[in-house]
């Protein structure tokens, strides 16, 4: 998996823990608004909401964490993959050195 692939996997998971939580305050909202029934009832509800709330947020955290050590691996790979670049460059050239130096002699 190439390392944009990785990042976009990763900003992918976010943004659908995101989304969950976005549906889970809209859902709390609209049954706020629907429901006109007793005040424990809803009180339980939005406890229970809120308790659910406070899991996907814990998900949440736990995934940009993720996210976060993801992209310090893929620059550290990166970093890593540049050094041996340069290494293989200086090392061609010096067999392009010595190549010529005995073809001279």
């Amino acid at each position: 998996m190439s390392d944009n692939d990785q990042r976009l996997t990763a900003d992918k998971t976010v943004m659908a823990l995101e989304e969950v939580l976005g549906r889970l305050e809209k859902a709390i909202v609209s049954k706020q608004a629907r429901s006109q029934s007793g005040s424990s009832e809803q009180a339980d509800f939005i406890h229970q909401l809120e308790k659910e709330n406070r899991a996907l947020s814990r998900e949440l955290e736990v995934a940009r964490t993720n996210v976060e050590k993801l992209e310090e691996r893929i620059e550290t790979l990166e970093q890593a993959g540049d050094s041996a670049q340069k290494e293989m460059g200086l090392m061609i050239k010096q067999l392009d050195v010595l190549i010529s130096e005995q073809n001279t002699h």
